[in-house]
């Protein structure tokens, strides 16, 4: 077996113990995905010696994460989010689906956050007033031409209203005001596609240049798995070699997982256990929300001098709901890997709609969920059950599957979830604080976190969410507190 093989099947760790993430690599695994996990349509630049790299979000807030890096492929850094305002992001109610400029588009409009005065050092985007420019579509790219000193948008869309001729336009773009200039006939795109390949549906190419002068490309692609791609849309890279003035990809071969491309580093070296103790006011930025919240759903508990854990605000709303849950998520990034977390000093639940869980979340349609509920009926050996609950489309959801097991201690409770993803099925299970035995419940094949329902698309790929709901209603005044520690 090559190093590529045992690298695609061996089970990268995440362990989620109340969010307790450990994860890592084996020595030279392939730099491909260069952004594993949810990470598409990028854009990228170089200023001076690091590169920053934006990727679209979708209606998860904060948007459009700006990652950053001194190389391209290793340890890219979240270092900000540009849609990181309710005033900019737009996401009330919506579908499953230098001089900075960052270029946008919601529900078919077309506008640009422009950061005249951004220092990149400051690691820290401005707020940015949007500007609207005069072109729709979708897909957009922006690029300014040092030759000229020309601003050119690029974008995806129709002609007119009327002819609604689909294809790629250009204009030159003035960031003031929004305004087009003029077209350019000169483009073209070129579709491939193969069922053997390891990277497929490849796209939304940006390309880049080191210090040194060598030209990348990055672009979006999908790891193909017996017919479907769970983790979405991630970012690749490949070398580019410029031929009479032509850009040649990967000398004209596939893209592959494990490119041999001097001067850039190998994935060499197992990364540090990630630990998140939860001793600051506040979360990483990797962490995500569905939409804007309300409210603030989550408080982070060890910076004000209490025991260190992550408290989750319960609201009405679900999983399922199109609105906002009180929901944490974290991006998928393997196609092997183990999330766990651990539900501690939880008071008995009082209603048979309080719900704990984690689950695996495409969309509102498509999520698989273990959680912590009260059981029905009189039960006289314990009064918490473990359900299960698989969401596969708008309009099947399996039945919740109740477990009956010993007794969980009310206070104090060490209760763990765990989903454990593999290339082709997600486990659900459980287990209690200080027993390593994992109780297996159920599995649910992993191409339902890839196929959207009739009349819908999926944009997005799989992610991890830890969640609390009243399914509908408040959670109750003396229901305890919701702690991950």
């Amino acid at each position: 077996m090559d190093l590529t093989s045992l690298c695609s099947i061996i089970a990268h760790v995440s362990h989620l113990s109340v969010l307790l993430l450990l994860f890592g690599e084996l020595a030279s695994c392939p730099r491909n995905p260069a952004l594993p996990g949810f990470n598409p349509d990028l854009s990228i630049i170089r200023v001076n010696d690091t590169y920053y790299l934006a990727t679209s979000t979708f209606e998860f807030y904060p948007g459009a994460p700006i990652q950053s890096h001194p190389n391209l492929v290793v340890d890219w850094e979240v270092v900000s989010h540009a849609f990181n305002s309710p005033l900019i992001a737009l996401l009330y109610g919506v579908p499953t689906g230098a001089v900075f400029y960052l270029i946008n588009m919601s529900r078919w409009v077309l506008w640009c956050l422009c950061y005249d005065n951004y220092d990149p050092n400051a690691r820290v985007f401005p707020p940015s007033d949007p500007t609207w420019t005069e072109p729709w579509g979708i897909d957009p790219d922006i690029f300014l031409d040092e030759r000229t000193n020309k601003t050119i948008l690029t974008w995806s869309g129709v002609n007119n209203n009327v002819e609604r001729i689909y294809g790629i336009y250009q204009c030159e773009f003035a960031s003031i005001n929004g305004k087009c200039h003029g077209t350019d006939d000169f483009h073209r795109a070129t579709i491939a596609r193969s069922k053997s390949f390891q990277v497929q549906s490849t796209s939304h190419a940006d390309l880049v240049s080191t210090p040194s002068g060598e030209w990348f490309t990055d672009f979006l692609g999908r790891r193909n798995i017996n017919g479907s791609s769970p983790l979405g849309r991630e970012t690749f890279l490949a070398p580019v070699a410029w031929v009479d003035g032509w850009p040649l990809v990967n000398s004209g071969g596939p893209v592959t997982l494990n490119p041999k491309v001097a001067p850039l580093p190998d994935r060499s070296a197992l990364p540090p256990t990630f630990l998140n103790t939860f001793n600051s006011t506040s979360l990483r930025s990797d962490y995500y929300q569905i939409r804007i919240p309300y409210m603030k759903d989550y408080e982070v508990t060890g910076g004000f001098g209490g025991l260190p854990a992550l408290k989750l605000n319960p609201n009405i709303y679900t999983l399922s709901n199109r609105d906002v849950p009180a929901a944490l998520i974290r991006k998928q990034k393997s196609l092997n890997m183990t999330l766990s977390a651990k539900v501690t000093r939880m008071k008995p639940l009082k209603s048979l709609l309080q719900e704990i869980g984690i689950g695996i979340y495409l969309s509102e349609f498509q999520h698989q969920d273990i959680a912590i509920k009260k059981c029905p009926g009189n039960i006289t050996v314990s009064d918490t059950c473990i359900y299960t609950q698989i969401t596969r489309n708008t309009t099947i959801t399996l039945a919740a599957t109740l477990l009956l097991y010993e007794p969980i201690p009310s206070n104090n409770a060490g209760v763990i979830l765990h989903i454990r993803a593999q290339p082709l099925t997600y486990q659900l299970g459980y287990s209690l604080e200080g027993r390593n035995q994992i109780s297996w419940i159920t599995s649910v094949e992993s191409k339902w976190a890839a196929f959207a329902p009739v009349n819908y698309f999926v944009f997005t790929g799989a992610q991890f969410a830890i969640y609390a709901t009243g399914n509908g209603f408040p959670w109750p005044w003396d229901g305890g507190d919701v702690r991950f520690d």
